[in-house]
């Protein structure tokens, strides 16, 4: 028991530090970046969740905020609601993980760690994705018929596995997987081996059904090796893809050392180093925001990575079944915590860089009251997150329920000046006339009086 204790106390560092991560996230409103901003200015306008192609995920994760705004219409408070309940995904995820692990064998832990807080580290900014959210929900459907498969845990890891089927459609691939592991094991091992069986049958099903499930054309149109192409450079290579591959070498390393009984202090420095590397790799990276344009096209790598880091961990087990506990949590603390560290400074960097940036946007709107301003006269927002076409609703959401101001695509005011027609954004549908839970009915009004009399 005394050598379990540095291994406990890692563990509670390490929740601490992603605690602060993802509060910092929360504060500076991470959730309504790209997408993110629509959904949250639709949640409110419509006062309904909306879960794009039919991903469940978004629904429990909106509705908190549809409650409050019954109660207020402060968007400081519904901001941080709506990005709150997003961020909480990969705290959910690890404790659960955590959960699992700790009855019988908490060293694996690292892994979903390594996976959330390390390799997804430049995708993870991008909290509404739902690549994302559906396969860190995996991880500890992984977990489980590597430890010990109880009813309360099953039922638990069951909820975050339905929901992860409906959020993606890559998460057949991962799903099968989960089912190959869990019959091999059950194959091969004399320990639960029926109850590893059954789970095995019940998350083949899973996966079958869901490629069995018809892709939506936006889906058929963005799982395709062109999308792979794009966002390997538009976001992986470079440091991102340093990172993953110092990732794999961590995962390389971990399983090695579950065969040696000494050079403990060897293999964490070897493990501390690889992960500290990979910090400094991503600091480097995030500083620069022109680097994280595309943050969210992370989302069609990392199941894929994550995949591998899941086999990483079944292969741990499988190899050193009676693995000496003791020695694999002393060799695991200290990079479990520089894992805590590095998403903390990573993602606090990146949190607050998005804020400087809303603030900057705040100013613009402030200087803009009375008017709609055509968004590429805001040539600053070039080269950052922010040129995405969903800065249109951030705009709105920055503001109060009765906006002073548009920012629009270009031309798009010239229209609303000329018809009274509000498009939000220029392929979108013409805003109604009629006010939502955004009261637009007097600046559009004023947009217009304004035009009839300067002629």
């Amino acid at each position: 028991m005394i050598r379990e204790v540095p291994f406990r106390v890692a563990v509670a560092l390490f929740f601490t530090l992603v605690f602060i991560a993802l509060l910092v996230a929360a504060f500076c409103n991470d959730a309504l970046s790209y997408d993110g901003a629509y959904y949250f200015f639709h949640l409110l306008d419509t006062r309904a969740t909306l879960s794009p192609l039919g991903r469940i995920a978004n629904a429990p994760l909106q509705y908190p905020t549809l409650v409050v705004s019954r109660y207020t219409d402060d968007l400081a408070i519904l901001r941080f609601i709506f990005s709150a309940c997003y961020a909480s995904i990969p705290a959910i995820v690890l404790v659960l993980c955590w959960v699992i692990c700790h009855k019988t064998r908490p060293s694996l832990f690292m892994w979903p760690a390594l996976s959330i807080c390390l390799a997804g580290l430049a995708g993870q900014f991008s909290f509404y994705a739902e690549a994302i959210v559906a396969t860190n929900l995996l991880w500890p459907a992984i977990l489980l018929p590597l430890t010990d498969i109880t009813i309360y845990d099953f039922v638990l890891v069951a909820i975050a596995a339905v929901v992860a089927w409906f959020s993606y459609p890559a998460t057949a691939v991962l799903l099968g997987a989960i089912a190959v592991v869990s019959l091999a094991f059950a194959a091969t091992r004399e320990e639960i081996r029926v109850r590893r069986f059954i789970y095995g049958i019940v998350f083949a099903g899973g996966a079958l059904t869901r490629i069995a499930k018809p892709l939506k054309p936006y889906e058929q149109k963005m799982l395709g090796f062109g999308t792979l192409v794009y966002t390997f450079h538009s976001i992986v290579l470079g440091w991102p893809l340093f990172t993953i591959f110092l990732c794999l070498l961590i995962a390389i390393a971990g399983i090695s050392s579950g065969g040696y009984r000494k050079g403990t202090s060897v293999v964490a420095g070897l493990l501390t180093l690889l992960v500290c590397v990979a910090g400094i790799g991503m600091v480097l990276w995030v500083i620069r925001s022109s680097n994280w344009v595309d943050s969210q096209g992370y989302r069609f790598w990392y199941p894929g990575i994550a995949l591998l880091l899941m086999l990483g961990a079944a292969t741990e087990v499988w190899l050193y079944p009676m693995a000496n506990e003791d020695v694999a949590q002393l060799q695991r603390s200290q990079a479990l915590v520089s894992m805590g560290a590095v998403f903390l400074v990573v993602l606090s960097l990146q949190s607050l860089i998005w804020n400087r940036l809303s603030d900057r946007l705040s100013v613009v709107i402030d200087e803009s009251r009375g008017h709609c301003v055509e968004k590429p006269s805001i040539t600053w927002l070039r080269g950052t997150a922010l040129q995405h076409w969903s800065s249109n609703y951030y705009a709105l959401d920055l503001q109060t329920r009765r906006p002073t101001a548009l920012i629009l695509d270009q031309n798009d005011c010239a229209i609303l000046r000329e018809t009274g027609n509000l498009r939000i954004v220029s392929w979108g549908p013409v805003q109604p006339s009629r006010d939502g839970w955004f009261d637009m009915h007097s600046l559009r009004r004023q947009l217009v009086a304004a035009t009839v009399q300067n002629r």
